[in-house]
């Protein structure tokens, strides 16, 4: 009884689909909610928000220890999967050898309520994280999820009080960090966003209406010039703390944009990689950069991750 997910990382526990016996064995009104395919397999309604937050609940209890895990209503539900998938080409940045313990700091900007980054970095490497917002409402849920799992040593929630800011306000004077994880606003507008989870809906043969079936309140969904400008901004902002952060990076949803924020980069000087993942039926990049040059990102790596 699984669900064919076989395109994900090598190393990711839902490469080859979902446990539904051991996942309803957690959750318990997932199994309402299971429905067969047209292989005779087990899934879910993909198009239904309620199914999807589910299913991600138990992921997260059945493989990741997570205990408490709740999300405001309409707000965005990120899939468990396609996160794993992140953070696990994120750590290959590092080299063959995988940087582990506490010692490892990442930085997620935008964190959602969920807390989804820094949950799942604790849990997959034993990292430890801060994790930025500029919703109130998604600041109190995400510290909520940290200190029911009894992380809030290891995960700090900070409230981001500049819109216009990503690590500003945020890193301090002389604070490091190996890594800052971003999923940003991919759309434009509204509009945007609804005809893409049209188009998704379509493809999973569920409804065609435009109900966001991940959820996802404006802030979280679109910006200003979308996930381009979003980016280019955070990429000129970074190279002010260029010296406290090893790899910064950031999902890039739409590959068009790919050749424009490659530009940024080289005219800024950044050494750049782009990572590749495929996630269901969609290809999708991450875009992963330092200032750090050979010299600088070797004495990083042995003071800190050779510990």
């Amino acid at each position: 009884m699984t669900e064919n997910v076989s395109s994900l990382h090598v190393r990711n526990p839902h490469r080859n689909g979902y446990d539904f016996e051991l996942l309803t064995e957690y959750i318990p009104e997932l199994r309402d909610r299971l429905v067969r395919r047209s292989d005779g397999g087990t899934t879910i309604d993909f198009s239904k928000q309620r199914d999807v937050f589910l299913l991600n609940r138990a992921l997260l209890f059945a493989h990741y220890k997570i205990r408490y895990w709740k999300l405001p209503d309409a707000y965005l539900c990120p899939g468990v999967p396609g996160r794993v998938d992140y953070l696990l080409y994120l750590s290959q940045l590092a080299g063959k050898s995988v940087p582990k313990g506490e010692n490892i700091r990442l930085l997620d900007i935008g964190t959602g309520a969920s807390c989804i980054y820094p949950l799942l970095a604790n849990r997959l490497f034993g990292w430890s994280s801060a994790a930025s917002d500029i919703d109130k409402i998604a600041i109190n849920f995400a510290l909520e999820n940290v200190d029911k799992n009894d992380l809030s040593s290891k995960i700090k929630v900070l409230k981001q009080s500049d819109s216009n800011s990503y690590f500003n306000g945020i890193i301090s004077e002389g604070e490091r960090f190996d890594f800052t994880i971003c999923n940003p606003p991919f759309f434009k507008n509204r509009k945007d966003a609804e005809a893409a989870n049209i188009r998704k809906n379509k493809n999973l043969k569920g409804s065609k209406k435009s109900s966001l079936n991940f959820g996802g309140k404006s802030h979280e969904l679109w910006v200003k010039g979308g996930e381009l400008a979003f980016i280019k901004s955070m990429i000129l902002e970074s190279r002010s703390y260029q010296k406290q952060v090893f790899w910064f990076s950031s999902l890039v949803s739409d590959r068009r944009n790919l050749k424009s924020l490659t530009r940024t980069l080289q005219q800024t000087t950044a050494d750049y990689q782009l990572i590749e993942m495929q996630h269901g039926l969609k290809k999708i990049h991450a875009l992963a950069w330092t200032f750090l040059d050979e010299k600088l990102q070797k004495l990083w790596s042995e003071a800190r991750w050779s510990r």
